[in-house]
């Protein structure tokens, strides 16, 4: 009788346990929920822009490359160009952290990946973008070997 009570207790709390899990809400995919790690809270400038074994100063391409993020999770990122005639890009919108950085939630889904040396940077294709952080560095790269290390 004992066994037959403690197998009824232990499948009862079993099934608990389940409807427990099974109420939880999954925000992986959702932009306007979870935590905004405080570090990439700000304004990142553009600084260079690599392709293949050229490195240029975003100055060269850009008028304006930035993106900024709050931290409600609330994001804006403008890319003007030099040259007026090429489209330039104003988005308004939300960000999240990512195993290695920080991603916007546009339709091609951004990912600005962070470095220890204190700036992130954005793949397009075969080009690479660096940003750093406006106010704490103006971090601009002098060699390609530092994006290596």
């Amino acid at each position: 009788m004992l066994r037959k009570f403690s197998t009824i207790i232990f499948v009862l709390v079993f099934a608990l346990g389940l409807c427990v899990v099974g109420c939880g809400e999954d925000t992986s995919n959702d932009f306007t929920k979870g935590k905004h790690d405080t570090k990439y809270v700000g304004t990142w400038k553009a600084t260079n822009v690599q392709y293949n074994a050229i490195l240029l100063p975003s100055t060269n391409i850009f008028e304006n490359f930035s993106v900024t993020l709050e931290k409600d999770g609330s994001a804006k990122f403008v890319m003007e160009y030099k040259d007026k005639q090429d489209a330039n890009e104003n988005y308004e919108g939300k960000w999240r952290n990512t195993k290695t950085g920080f991603e916007l939630d546009d339709s091609d889904n951004m990912q600005f990946e962070y470095n220890d040396q204190g700036y992130v940077s954005l793949d397009i294709q075969d080009i690479k973008i660096i940003f750093a952080k406006d106010g704490e560095s103006n971090y601009e790269l002098k060699d390609i070997s530092e994006l290596e290390n």
